[in-house]
């Protein structure tokens, strides 16, 4: 900030005033008949006009940078409703598919695998056919089973797929491309890119959109999966366009194998975040980095990780509020109950949750759980304000702020 301690500015009604303050993101200025506080540097854009010309120029380059911040927040806010409806969606979308599940046709219970929101499901879709055609359009066409009956069957783990989850594409033998799961859609009699509809007249087509990551070196599939797979079912491997469930280990290992002939993979967070879910933290040493790592972001004031933590306390639900120096900063649960947490492994964290931080954030702190509470919710109001922002009334969802409380 540029010094204007002492600087001369012009209000339209209170005529000549000199800054005898500046602190945070306000300023106070003493004019004839009164004082006044403004807020910095939104005020010069309506309010005040500083007389020195370079003073003038500086304020308004910290007055544009200030407006782009805001233009920022304000896109990354808008992103974070999109994400929230995406995820809201997702979930609704989840509840039908068990449902039309349950009235489809085949249920066999040897194939479904159990889904926990805090980690995603692995499969292998056969795809000798289709692959380049599926790649293309960054989609797998699922085509029903028809009997003579005219009814449709699935296998049971097409319901259980949802955003995030991991699919390995093996074409001819070989592990060609491994992809995440966008969305899924239902009874489309025209689902693959090209607007064909692979079942004729048939509407009981499915499409799951997934984003693809091609392998620049192709990984043969290992026997020992191809045997498991055929174990379960003789004609697995002409089963194109199924998915099969792979568990945690062999898709880890799959996965292992696949990064050490593909380096490139390795820098796409997004693969180690969805493979095993982000564990939660076991001591307070472990919030406590987390809680640093957000004031380095908020202190370093640059972005993209400055706004990315504003953004995190804005919206927050649950709360540790941590007294220093005399004074409360608000770390919000779904960020500092991770560990090791970063702006890049949370966006990257599709089942980012507080039903699993609160109870690690409780149980490191030996406390209960968060509660609300109304020296918090005024303390933590002026928090946001020293940010440069104002509180909203309720967290996401509409929900009440809570808070733990801790004085170091």
């Amino acid at each position: 900030m540029v010094n204007l301690i002492g600087e001369k500015v012009k209000h339209k009604t209170l005529g000549i005033g000199e800054i005898i303050s500046v602190k945070e993101n306000y300023i106070t200025v003493k004019f004839v008949s009164k004082i006044s506080t403004f807020k910095y540097p939104i005020a010069f854009e309506n309010y005040l006009i500083p007389e020195d010309g370079k003073i003038s120029d500086a304020v308004n380059i910290e007055l544009n940078m200030a407006k782009e911040l805001e233009a920022k927040k304000k896109a990354e806010e808008e992103a974070g409703k999109v994400e929230e409806e995406r995820q809201r969606q997702n979930m609704q979308q989840e509840k039908k598919n068990k449902k039309k599940a349950n009235n489809s046709g085949k249920a066999n219970g040897k194939y479904v695998v159990k889904k926990t929101r805090s980690k995603s499901l692995k499969y292998l879709v056969f795809q000798d056919e289709y692959y380049e055609e599926d790649c293309e359009g960054q989609s797998i066409l699922i085509r029903g089973i028809k009997k003579s009956s005219g009814v449709v069957n699935y296998r049971d783990p097409l319901f259980d797929v949802i955003s995030g989850d991991i699919i390995f594409h093996c074409v001819k033998g070989y592990i060609r491309a491994v992809s995440i799961v966008k969305d899924i859609y239902f009874n489309s009699s025209s689902t693959d890119f090209t607007g064909e509809n692979r079942v004729g007249s048939d509407n009981n087509n499915m499409r799951i959109d997934s984003e693809y990551y091609v392998l620049e070196n192709p990984v043969k599939c290992d026997d020992n999966i191809l045997n498991t797979l055929t174990g379960v079912d003789k004609d697995a491997s002409e089963n194109e366009e199924y998915l099969f469930g792979l568990d945690n280990e062999l898709a880890k290992s799959l996965l292992t194998y696949i990064f050490n002939r593909n380096s490139f993979m390795k820098s796409i967070i997004i693969l180690y975040a969805n493979l095993d879910g982000m564990p939660v933290i076991v001591n307070k040493e472990e919030l406590y980095t987390n809680c640093k790592t957000l004031d380095k972001y908020i202190e370093s004031r640059t972005d993209p990780e400055y706004s990315y933590a504003l953004d995190l306390i804005k919206r927050g639900i649950c709360f540790v509020a941590i007294q220093m120096n005399g004074e409360y900063k608000f770390y919000p649960s779904r960020f500092v109950g991770y560990q090791n947490n970063s702006r890049l492994k949370h966006m990257n964290n599709r089942w980012r949750d507080g039903r699993e931080t609160n109870p690690a954030i409780s149980y490191v702190l030996k406390e209960g759980e968060p509660l609300p509470d109304i020296e918090l919710e005024v303390l933590y109001r002026k928090y946001c304000e020293r940010l440069g922002f104002e509180a909203m009334e309720k967290g996401s969802f509409g929900n009440d702020h809570k808070y733990w409380k801790v004085d170091k």
